[in-house]
């Protein structure tokens, strides 16, 4: 015998290439193979051609189209079943020799073949009592059962019986005894029965854990959270369950745009719909705070709504810096409110919060002003000169800027100007204190060795607005204040 212990299979992946491939068992004839890629069944010297018949490899070399790359690629014996040789009598014994070889490669090659075609095959395990289990004929689209008084595998027809009745009964077709009720089956997924001690489908579930599905797929948030809360799913590691929680992302927000009035550009502020995670550092204290577009009026105290007041009644109507809050009330819809104060007291017993933005009130009208959301950028309408300083020496000074907010700290945007053959350096007050050069750090912020010279820059200004700058020769140093940037992200 020729033929070495194989199971007749081999899988391989396509490399988008015609081969070879090679396939480590043996075969006498290209008849003796077969070979699939995907769900196609391949043809011999149309599909593909064979190399090395006979030996105890051989080569299969595919032809155009080639498989794809990764595509599956098997090839097993399809060995014939077929009559053995006939042997005469005192046939030479060279001969037979040959002829018995080839004959035993056959049947070895047809178990090998028969064997691997098993193994694919459905079983029960050796434990199994089941001996001669037969299947009927299949029934598209139906499901199967053990029926154990005819030993057989077979198909069921599910069929409806009419309108559902509380309690549902369970019916065994094969005996129409009726089982037991959906009082198990209720309790046991967690629904609450209703009145009359049905399951309702909108019954608010026993574990607060489950979710609520209502007639046209929205969650029924009331079910689980309050009113106007987000919902996060909290990961709770590998084989827990996920946890469900009424709180919002730290830092999350969406919308609140803020725009001057056009009909009382002076004392109100139009606001687009707005949804936020509350400032609580806290996830489990933290609630997800939504308000619609609305317009407040700085200088009426707050009401509930649009079109009503939003300054805070214990604050009195003032120019300077105003902070502009949306709040949970303790009844009613979320709403938003002014104050002048970074932890005020909120209208209507409010307790969650988040600061949307920061304005100004100068002269008595609310400084008009282009808010750019995408950025977080308060662009004055009306630029202001915020420092002018003739004499600034040639050492740092403590600048304030004006037409910018106090309170908290922020990013201005200003134009620079330096006078002739004067660098000038900007800088944060929470940073080391440079000259300013043409050639080491800190370098300058605006100014050349000769004329005159303008540029725009960003300067870091603390909780009363004030800032660093520091000339190289005493010539003029003016800032005019373009706007500021707010975007709290961080709650």
């Amino acid at each position: 015998m020729t033929i070495a212990e194989n199971d007749g299979r081999i899988e391989l992946l396509g490399d988008g290439t015609e081969g070879p491939f090679t396939v480590d068992f043996k075969i006498d004839d290209k008849s003796e193979v077969l070979v699939q890629v995907g769900d196609d069944v391949k043809t011999v010297d149309i599909d593909y051609e064979l190399d090395g018949i006979g030996n105890s490899t051989f080569d299969v070399i595919f032809l155009e189209p080639f498989p794809e790359i990764n595509a599956n690629i098997v090839v097993t014996r399809n060995q014939k079943a077929q009559n053995l040789s006939v042997y005469t009598p005192n046939e030479g014994q060279a001969t037979v020799h040959e002829r018995l070889n080839r004959d035993f490669d056959k049947v070895a090659k047809f178990n090998q073949m028969a064997l691997e075609i098993f193994g694919r095959c459905l079983k029960f395990a050796n434990k199994s009592l089941f001996r001669n289990v037969e299947v009927d004929d299949p029934i598209n689209q139906r499901f199967s059962y053990y029926d154990a008084p005819s030993g057989k595998i077979k198909w069921g027809i599910v069929t409806s019986i009419g309108t559902l009745i509380s309690p549902v009964p369970i019916i065994d077709g094969g005996t129409g005894v009726a089982a037991a009720s959906l009082l198990a089956l209720r309790d046991g997924i967690g629904l609450t029965k209703d009145s009359t001690g049905r399951a309702a489908l909108d019954a608010a579930p026993n574990n607060a854990s489950y979710l609520v599905v209502g007639a046209h797929g929205e969650l029924t948030t009331e079910r689980i959270v309050t009113a106007g809360s987000g919902i996060s799913f909290v990961d709770g590691g590998a084989g827990q369950p996920f946890t469900i929680s009424s709180t919002g992302t730290r830092g999350y927000k969406y919308g609140g745009q803020f725009t001057n009035n056009a009909a009382d550009a002076t004392n109100d502020i139009d606001i687009t719909a707005c949804e936020c995670a509350s400032d609580d550092v806290l996830a489990a204290n933290r609630v997800l705070l939504v308000t619609p577009a609305m317009t407040k009026q700085l200088d009426a105290v707050w009401a509930a709504g649009s079109a009503a007041g939003g300054r805070i009644a214990t604050e009195a109507l003032a120019d300077g810096t105003w902070f502009g809050y949306q709040f949970r009330r303790s009844g009613g819809s979320d709403d938003i409110c002014f104050s002048q104060l970074l932890n005020p007291t909120l209208p209507d017993g409010g307790t969650k919060k988040r600061m949307l933005w920061v304005f100004l009130r100068e002269g008595g009208i609310i400084v008009p002003l282009n808010h750019h959301i995408d950025t977080g950028f308060f662009e004055r309408k009306t630029p202001l000169l915020g420092v002018n300083d003739p004499t600034p020496g040639i050492l740092a000074k403590v600048g304030t800027l004006l037409g910018a907010p106090t309170g908290i700290a922020l990013t201005a945007l200003v134009n620079a100007f330096a006078g002739n053959a004067t660098y000038v350096y900007l800088s944060s007050l929470a940073t080391v204190d440079m000259a300013p050069s043409d050639t080491v750090a800190p370098l300058f912020t605006t100014g050349n060795g000769g004329t005159r010279s303008g540029s725009q820059a960003r300067i870091r200004l603390d909780t009363s607005r004030q800032f660093r700058y520091r000339a190289g020769v005493d010539n003029p140093v003016r800032i005019v204040t373009l706007g500021w940037f707010f975007n709290d992200r961080n709650g």
